[in-house]
């Protein structure tokens, strides 16, 4: 699902849920017992399982003051320069001018981390760190954070969101609680659904709700974005409407594959994609880079300094698609750019 697509506010920020609106029981009655016991949380589970949106449920009810929060999404982190560490609001003022130059991108971090864990809270007894895709944390950056979290035990939390257990070490694991989510069944995404229906009020058909739910595949972010996108785009929402944008959200999946192929290096498989796109669905040469653009600039993996330069890149390209040329030419040059800006 591609966020551009829609109109803000986006309804999985408008419709987070309280702690009683988690849909995963077991998950819900841990975290309702958590608010009384600020513990290191490990959690842990599949894309689209709510995670983010659970651990934000826990925040609300802890912390009266947001400046007591700190969020690193460890992808974004990691994909960093030591300039776009040094210049990020966040950490700006623990990176001086003279510890940028003479401190690897490694040990910022580790430094930026150290000070924020360092920080006396705001508004209450403790503060926490929230590093979520900690599925990108380096090995050298766990055992540092493992030592901060040892030290620093008595005033901050920290919460670490990941898709998967295996790659975070044991002695990080061994610091936290470690709680398991679930994908959420059909059934528990259909009630999320036909909540925010009610409150957006929006008319569907009776099959509607279901439908989205197993297109879904138990992913609650996916549906909530699918059932949005189909209300912008008819009411009532029926079967059909939602089966059109299934079908558009596919070729943005394709868009996708051809960008992880061309990052690789494997151009000829970015390229047969592309030929898939361009002859078996028909869509312009300007439609195709339109899907390419948007999965480079929602994609964490890419980071700020190469989404700028593909950006750029993509708009002398589609200036040269209006000149009538090979639209295929275009998009792999397109492709073999952004091997280029990752590599």
């Amino acid at each position: 699902m591609v966020d551009a697509d829609l109109e803000p506010p986006l309804w999985i920020d408008t419709h987070t849920p309280s702690l009683e609106d988690i849909p995963q029981d077991d998950v819900q009655a841990y975290l309702q017992e958590a608010t009384d016991s600020p513990l290191n949380l490990f959690i842990h589970g599949p894309k689209g399982a709510g995670k983010t949106a659970a651990v934000d449920a826990l925040l609300d009810e802890v912390h009266d003051s947001e400046n007591d929060v700190l969020r690193v999404n460890a992808a974004d982190f990691f994909n960093m320069s030591k300039k776009e560490l040094a210049n990020d609001p966040r950490f700006t003022h623990f990176i001086d001018s003279k510890r940028r130059r003479n401190t690897s991108k490694a040990g910022l971090m580790i430094h930026v981390v150290k000070e924020l864990s360092a920080n006396q809270p705001v508004g209450g007894t403790f503060k926490t760190v929230v590093l979520d895709n900690a599925t990108s944390m380096r090995r050298d950056f766990q055992q540092a954070l493992r030592r901060v979290m040892e030290r620093h035990h008595e005033t901050t939390q920290f919460i670490i969101i990941a898709r998967s257990a295996s790659g975070t070490i044991p002695a990080i694991k061994s610091r936290c609680f470690t709680l398991p989510m679930r994908a959420p069944t059909k059934n528990e995404v259909t009630d999320v659904l036909e909540t925010i229906t009610t409150a957006e009020d929006v008319t569907t058909e009776d099959s509607v709700l279901p439908f989205i739910a197993s297109y879904a595949n138990h992913d609650l972010r996916e549906a909530i974005l699918t059932l949005q996108l189909a209300a912008q785009t008819a009411d009532p929402v029926t079967p059909q409407v939602v089966a059109d944008e299934v079908d558009e959200i596919g070729l943005e999946e394709d868009a996708k594959d051809a960008l992880g192929d061309a990052k690789a290096g494997n151009i000829k498989d970015a390229r047969k994609t592309v030929d898939d796109l361009l002859i078996d669905e028909e869509l312009t040469g300007r439609e195709v880079l339109k899907l390419l653009l948007t999965g480079v600039r929602t994609g964490h993996e890419y980071g700020p300094e190469a989404t700028t330069d593909l950006v750029e890149v993509a708009g002398e390209i589609d200036a040269q698609l209006d000149a009538g040329t090979s639209d295929r030419t275009h998009i792999v040059n397109f492709l073999t750019e952004v091997h280029h800006a990752t590599a």
